[in-house]
């Protein structure tokens, strides 16, 4: 959906929303990944609400090793049933991608404090090691 060039504008972004895109399988699509590794830090810092909805071929939010959200309070993932994880460096389709795990170690809420999870599935555990900070799980339809 989103080209590596348009990535550098992402860093004062506060809110993103993502819906009702039939044909979107990733988010952040990046092709010079020695760049993108040096901006993984530095791209979404302001970020604090992020709505994905509606998006029947979404198999992961980005591809990437690491990335942190330190603001990020809200995260809404609705009607998303092909998502296997939020980061992964696996190439190609979603039967690529092995974790069972939404959110594994490539991927950091330090400020979490709001997740909903609605029509969405084939993950087994929604973090591989338990967030340090309290957040509010809703689910339906999972």
């Amino acid at each position: 959906m989103f080209l590596s060039s348009m990535v550098k504008s992402f860093v004062q972004l506060t809110n993103l929303k993502v819906e009702n895109c039939e044909n979107v399988e990733h988010v952040i699509f990046v092709k010079e990944l020695a760049k993108v590794e040096m901006m993984n830090r530095k791209m979404f810092h302001v970020l604090e609400f992020l709505s994905l909805k509606d998006l029947p071929k979404l198999t992961k939010f980005c591809h990437g090793n690491y990335f942190e959200f330190p603001l990020l309070t809200s995260l809404c993932i609705e009607t998303c049933p092909t998502l296997k994880t939020f980061i992964s460096d696996a190439e190609g389709n979603n039967s690529e991608i092995a974790s069972p795990t939404l959110f594994d170690e490539k991927v950091a809420f330090p400020c979490l404090e709001e997740l909903t999870i609605i029509g969405v599935g084939n993950w087994r555990t929604i973090w591989q090691q338990h967030p340090t900070n309290s957040v509010r799980i809703h689910f339906a339809n999972c």
